[in-house]
């Protein structure tokens, strides 16, 4: 009986062993304890997740408004006419009377 005994506890050890390293291997070896020394600097890689950037937004572009030209016309020419006397062959104001009916001039000498 000792001896099946003796046989189950060292089977159990080996399997024990085996366990821990496989374990230790994987990461899973339970608590582990260190002790250092910090001089203020991270020095280790500060996040395990990259960071996040919110999806960009471009904004559509603003409508462009093309402002019509407004179009003034023109006012009417106004042609000053001057008043010839052939009578006297003078104009007027020079001549306040003319015994014939007056000439209406346009400034660039062309008689209407």
């Amino acid at each position: 009986m000792n001896a099946i005994r003796n046989t189950l506890v060292a089977g159990l050890a080996v399997a024990a062993l085996a366990a821990s390293g496989a374990a230790q291997a994987h990461g899973w070896g339970g608590p582990r304890w260190s002790v250092g020394i910090n001089l203020g600097l991270p020095l280790y890689y500060p996040g395990y997740y990259p960071e996040y950037y919110p999806p960009a937004y471009y904004a559509p572009a603003p409508p462009i408004y093309v402002q019509q030209p407004v179009v003034v016309s023109a006012p009417p020419s106004q042609v000053v006419y001057q008043y010839f006397c052939p009578a006297t062959n003078a104009y007027y104001p020079a001549v306040p009377t003319c015994t014939q009916p007056w000439l209406k001039v346009v400034p660039d000498g062309t008689v209407q």
